[in-house]
């Protein structure tokens, strides 16, 4: 795109046909000739994954990621070495299991007006489907992310559609790239509209923002946008570390003169329900209140975020 891309309003759509639900990646990857800031692969309703890039050093050799159901992919160094994110894209309704390893990489001697020409982008799991089930989904993901643009950034799942996952398993371990500031924005889970139902769920993000100043740092968990509805029914354990070296983005509303070495603000979420009606996340407990499973363990570190008396309605632990 000419001026960049703003994710949130450009669509992906998978290249098998059936599941076109729109998503948060681009649609012009190469960005009107600069180079491609994410490899991106899709995994297609006729059992075969793809991969958007053309040239033949930036190409993976897809054929033995999908089998029998269970899709796994491991990057080792090849993105960090490319300088590059991850999307993928999935158009199975229906997978046993979903294990990515990855460690991203982005070019530290850019700055923050280099990466307006193309926003760093990374997604390990983006369903292009409604009603999506997997049994078990394992994503690990660590290194280096840089962006411009608040709502980009790394996600661990985005989904604009309806979600069944029996054990969800997110670990994030990221630092910034761009050394002039910059804006760091991390998810662990992300739904908008539509109802995500989770077993068991184990959330673990860390965040180093390095040279990134003022109120510039989203860190999140789980979250619950624009009407969606989030129930997790098992042993709930999510981890929103204090990204590393920065202040509460609550202290004082933000207004924080630290006058020290220390300037930067961060707002961490381990839930977020807002931006629309009926906005929620139950967590081991009915709307009413009713607990689930009294045996469950629920354990939350960070804050809880919502608009307009959109709280969660119930969080035991």
């Amino acid at each position: 795109m000419k001026n960049g891309r703003n994710l949130r309003q450009l669509i992906l759509f998978s290249l098998a046909a059936g599941c076109t639900l729109g998503g948060l990646g681009g649609g012009d990857v190469y960005a009107n000739g600069y180079p491609p800031y994410e490899q991106i692969l899709y995994i297609n309703e006729n059992n075969t994954v793809t991969q958007s890039d053309t040239d033949p050093n930036l190409k993976v050799d897809t054929s033995g990621l999908l089998k029998d159901g269970n899709f796994t992919y491991d990057t080792g160094d090849k993105l960090s070495k490319e300088k590059r994110g991850l999307i993928i894209m999935n158009s199975k309704k229906d997978l046993k299991s979903y294990t990515v390893d990855a460690t991203l990489g982005a070019d530290s001697s850019k700055t923050v007006n280099d990466y307006k020409k193309s926003d760093y982008q990374t997604i390990l799991l983006q369903s292009t489907c409604d009603d999506t089930t997997i049994q078990d989904v394992n994503l690990q993901v660590k290194g280096l992310l840089a962006h411009n643009y608040g709502g980009s950034g790394v996600y661990g799942i985005y989904s604009g559609g309806a979600m069944k996952l029996d054990n969800l398993t997110i670990n994030s371990d990221l630092k910034n790239a761009i050394k002039d500031s910059g804006i760091v924005n991390t998810n662990a889970y992300f739904i908008g509209k539509r109802t995500t139902n989770i077993g068991n769920l184990y959330i673990d993000t860390k965040l180093d923002p390095n040279s990134t100043t003022g109120a510039s740092i989203a860190h999140n968990g789980l979250y619950a946008d624009g009407g969606a509805v989030i129930n997790v029914t098992g042993n709930t354990y999510i981890n929103d570390y204090i990204a590393t070296g920065t202040h509460e983005g609550y202290d004082n509303e933000y207004e924080i003169d630290t006058k020290g070495n220390v300037n930067t603000i961060s707002k961490n979420d381990a839930v977020s329900a807002k931006h629309g009606d009926g906005s929620t996340v139950n967590i081991n407990a009915n709307e009413d209140g009713t607990i689930l499973n009294p045996n469950n363990t629920v354990q939350i570190y960070g804050n809880l975020d919502a608009k307009k008396r959109n709280y969660p309605r119930r969080l035991f632990w």
